[in-house]
């Protein structure tokens, strides 16, 4: 038992790493791409990025039939005079990794379809590389260990989408779909916003726990909307199911969908199939102890 956890750690390491040359390759490519061409772009981000789908599927066969959780601390900000402790790291289970493994597997599908695409384009670096930051922005969010690292990865998968939305500036039609997509966003991007402040409030921990369910000050502490009265746990609620409806265009909040088609084919490929639209589905299954009690 011990040499099978001793190795998962080992691959999780090895699999940040990986994950970590990859992030920062892309920025490396992107200012070199006038040196390297687009051929030279394409070909080492993509190298890097087949090679981290290779790494995803090994680990997640590694994890397959294990109940362990592992969570890798990255970066901690402390400050005493504020009462603030922010811990940015990431989580590994079998439930985020299959999520990994999804994304990475049809990200790359999609980038060594995209080049082929969009060969002929003068700015393909920049859509390859929006492309590549929006993907690995979706993994840091389907890893985030607590609320304020999942906040930053949809912030970044919201931001990316505008721009891949928006490629063709000049046309008008793509300017107002991503302007509607970006509306939408950022209504989904302020309900998890204030969630991460109501629940540092009222726990002074940003990371959502079934343990939380049970703290009776929470579920008996009432906010009143003129005759509505609430109470924080159903507000709470609410506020997941507007961030989740909101970036998986679910029906009532579902009309940027249709128009963001105006998008590359590409970037329509993998912000509407597996990525972008399926965050929501991630988040509520993150907190399905929520729609539980």
């Amino acid at each position: 038992m011990l040499q099978v956890i001793f190795v998962c750690l080992f691959v999780l390491k090895s699999w940040i790493v990986c994950y970590i040359l990859c992030f920062l390759t892309i920025f490396w490519t992107f200012w070199n791409s006038l040196y390297l061409g687009k051929k030279g772009f394409f070909f080492i981000n993509g190298g890097f990025l087949f090679f981290l789908m290779l790494k995803s599927n090994y680990v997640l066969w590694s994890l397959m039939g294990m109940s362990q959780f592992y969570i890798y601390d990255i970066l901690t900000v402390y400050s005493a005079s504020l009462n603030l402790d922010i811990t940015i790291g990431l989580f590994f289970d079998v439930t985020n990794f299959s999520y990994v493994n999804l994304t990475v597997t049809i990200g790359s599908c999609v980038y060594f379809y995209a080049y082929g695409y969009m060969r002929h384009e003068i700015l393909i670096e920049r859509f390859l590389f929006l492309l590549l930051f929006f993907l690995y922005g979706m993994v840091w969010l389907l890893l985030a260990n607590n609320l304020f690292s999942l906040l930053i990865g949809w912030e970044v998968i919201g931001i990316t989408s505008y721009f891949l939305i928006n490629f063709w500036t000049t046309k008008v039609a793509t300017f107002k779909a991503a302007f509607k997509a970006f509306i939408f966003n950022r209504l989904s991007d302020v309900s998890l916003l204030l969630i991460f402040f109501y629940y540092y409030y009222f726990f002074k921990t940003y990371w959502v726990t079934i343990e939380s369910c049970y703290v009776g000050y929470f579920n008996f502490t009432y906010v009143e909307l003129g005759s509505l009265k609430l109470s924080n746990f159903d507000l709470t609620l609410v506020f997941f199911l507007v961030a989740a409806s909101c970036k998986s265009a679910q029906f009532g909040f579902h009309v940027w969908l249709p128009d963001s088609m105006e998008a590359p084919v590409p970037a329509s490929a993998l912000i509407h199939s597996a990525t972008l639209v399926s965050a929501g589905i991630y988040l509520l299954n993150k907190v399905w102890y929520f729609l539980y009690f």
